[in-house]
């Protein structure tokens, strides 16, 4: 499962607004191994500057989002749900939720009060 294409995206413009992003899966698509999801132009020194955070967003989502929906498919037959927890790695809670309704999960609460 792919997730963080948006965010991916973000961090190149945001490094250089140069930098072109077009995305050929969208976030919550299974993928298969050596599928191309996307193609990054520009500015060498922007791609070269902002390549391992974008990478580290999507490895980080897409696993979420994967490991997920392993949890969604085993219970497809029941009629449990999976839902994520509000304890996250700090400062992720937004994508790590995000990652989890992109495989097919619920998103349970934000914080303590909602």
């Amino acid at each position: 499962m792919i997730a963080g294409l948006p965010v991916a995206e973000a961090v190149f413009r945001r490094v250089d607004p140069a930098i072109q992003f077009v995305a050929h899966v969208a976030d919550g698509q299974e993928v298969v191994p050596g599928e191309l999801v996307a193609d990054v132009t520009g500015p060498g020194r922007g791609l070269l500057a902002a390549e391992r955070t974008a990478l580290n967003f999507l490895q980080r989502l897409s696993g979420i989002a994967t490991l997920t929906r392993s949890f969604v498919d085993a219970v497809a037959t029941t009629p449990a749900a999976i839902l994520d927890t509000r304890k996250t790695q700090p400062g992720y809670r937004i994508l790590d939720k995000y990652a989890v309704r992109m495989g097919g999960g619920l998103n349970h609460r934000q914080a303590l009060m909602t």
